[in-house]
């Protein structure tokens, strides 16, 4: 039994379990079959399912009779706090970061706050760190060795002040309640838009110690200066600040043995997250026309692919909803299947779909690496 990994928005889960996980119930005979397995009795596949949707139901609190067009908002992720680099350079006076900074350091910190990885910034104590930030100048790696406490006047990085920053940010977050009351970590909080998207700050964070620390990297030190100083940005000082930062309402999953051939010899595997919604809904008519393109999807891979993995993963951003569906399946050359009529009308048919909605369509495949599906439907089009 292939193991399917799906993530799913509030928005749309009730919606997609009673499309798909239903009609797989009447189906499974079907799967059991294309896979070589003996069919499991009747009443086993609806416990099963049944037991599914009650873990999705908890899960994102949907009610157990969802309605046939669920709206969920999240008003985004309350209670977090940044402070820039600039703040927390300043000099400590009453109750400005710096004092806090100054009164905690040690403790957040025993060993010093370090930047890089083979070569380092070193700062040992709040009074390193007022010297030290904030930073300017251009955003690259550091000179080789480490550098022990070195002044903003002696030495100036701005990408390094940026990731001081952050991490200063997510570490007293962490460990001091009294900083920021959030029930969830900074570092969990995810990218919402730009060359991070879908990573979250703690990822940002190591991807700058790396690239600032002369260790590979794929990105660039003025992107991941341009996320730091976003990230800094966001809460400052408790307010929330533009929508760069996505909040998970939770994780959760489970994994359940499956029967098909009186033996446990797979597993469904599914896991229920829901970030921002930015406020947005979609139409029904979108949500029929989203679910025929995965269907369609699901089908050929099933069928034809051999995949072991199926990936649904659905997140909003500020510009519209994001669908990415991916098997880890043989591939095929598509200008090849393109030019077949029986091959290529199921998958010019889901771009068509796509296109009668305003969004936009990317199907790509490598023979032997699996076989994406990515649609983005923007912000104006969601409820038309």
């Amino acid at each position: 039994m292939n193991q399917i990994l799906a993530k799913w928005d509030t928005t749309i889960l009730s919606w997609f379990y009673k499309q798909f996980v239903f009609n797989a119930l009447i189906k499974w005979n079907t799967l059991c079959n294309a896979f070589g397995m003996r069919k499991p009795t009747f009443n086993f596949k609806k416990r099963i399912l049944r037991a599914a949707y009650t873990l999705l139901s908890l899960a994102v609190l949907l009610p157990a009779a969802a309605e046939a067009k669920p709206v969920v908002t999240i008003s985004g992720c309350p209670n977090f706090k940044t402070f820039t680099q600039g703040a927390w350079g300043a000099n400590p006076s009453g109750t400005n970061p710096a004092s806090f900074l100054s009164a905690n350091f040690a403790t957040a910190f025993p060993s010093g706050l370090t930047l890089g990885c083979t070569n380092k910034i070193v700062l040992t104590s709040a009074t390193a760190v007022h010297n030290f930030l904030p930073q300017g100048s251009t955003a690259r790696a550091l000179n080789p060795g480490t550098l022990t406490n070195p002044s903003s006047s002696a030495y100036n990085n701005v990408l390094a002040g940026q990731l001081a920053a952050a991490i200063i940010n997510v570490t007293f977050g962490s460990a001091f309640s009294s900083f920021a009351p959030a029930s969830a970590n900074l570092k969990d909080l995810v990218i919402s838009s730009g060359p991070f998207f879908n990573k979250n700050v703690s990822q940002v964070i190591n991807f700058a110690n790396q690239i600032i620390g002369g260790c590979s990297s794929a990105y660039s030190a003025t992107d991941l200066n341009t996320a730091l100083t976003a990230i800094n940005s966001s809460y400052d000082n408790g307010t929330m600040a533009g929508n760069y930062l996505a909040c998970p309402i939770q994780v959760t999953s489970t994994k359940n043995n499956v029967t098909c051939n009186h033996g446990n010899n797979g597993s469904i595997c599914i896991t229920s997250v829901s970030f921002n919604t930015h406020g947005f809904t979609i139409s029904n008519t979108n949500k029929n026309f989203l679910l025929r393109i995965i269907q369609e999807f699901l089908s050929n891979s099933l069928k034809h692919s051999e995949c072991k993995n199926i990936l649904l993963d659905f997140k909003y951003t500020s510009d519209g909803l994001q669908a990415i569906i991916k098997d880890d399946g043989k591939g095929f050359d598509l200008n090849n299947s393109l030019r077949k009529p029986k091959e290529g009308i199921g998958l010019l048919n889901m771009k068509k779909r796509a296109e009668l909605i305003g969004a936009s369509f990317s199907l790509s495949s490598i023979v032997g690496d699996g076989t994406t599906l990515r649609i983005f439907i923007p912000q104006s089009k969601l409820n038309v």
